[in-house]
């Protein structure tokens, strides 16, 4: 279950989340993950089913390319929807255990600039995965 921080509304938030991926076929993935932002108001809850492939083929370093489709909701404000993509590579560090380093672009569907500072987003992203 990773944790950490986030920044949204001029508010820093604890970020909660857990998620599974499943690999239908040798390098590809299907996963959904869930992530709820407290500490802050408004609270945030976000729910997001995603596709990646991972050039498993590659010895020490693996590429990997995605694709995602989340749901945000915002306690006072309508959901908000976006779609995005992901790029990075994973580095093994243990036996089945990978440190993943890459960035991800995120557009927001139908966003109001009147609410919402930016309607898309750019940002690194780093995780550490298991595989079993």
């Amino acid at each position: 279950m990773p944790a950490g921080s986030g920044n949204a509304f001029d508010e820093s938030y604890l970020v909660l989340g857990v998620g599974v991926s499943y690999y239908l076929f040798d390098g590809f993935n299907v996963g959904l993950f869930f992530e709820s932002w407290t500490g802050a108001n408004p609270k945030m809850t976000k729910i997001t089913p995603s596709v990646q492939y991972v050039f498993y083929q590659v010895q020490h370093v693996k590429p990997y390319v995605g694709a995602f489709y989340r749901r945000t909701s915002i306690e006072g404000l309508d959901d908000l929807d976006s779609v995005g993509g992901r790029a990075g590579a994973y580095l093994q560090v243990g036996r089945n255990a990978y440190l993943g380093l890459g960035a991800v672009y995120e557009s927001y569907i139908d966003c109001n600039t009147a609410t919402y500072r930016k309607c898309n987003s750019t940002y690194g992203e780093a995780s550490l995965t298991f595989a079993f």
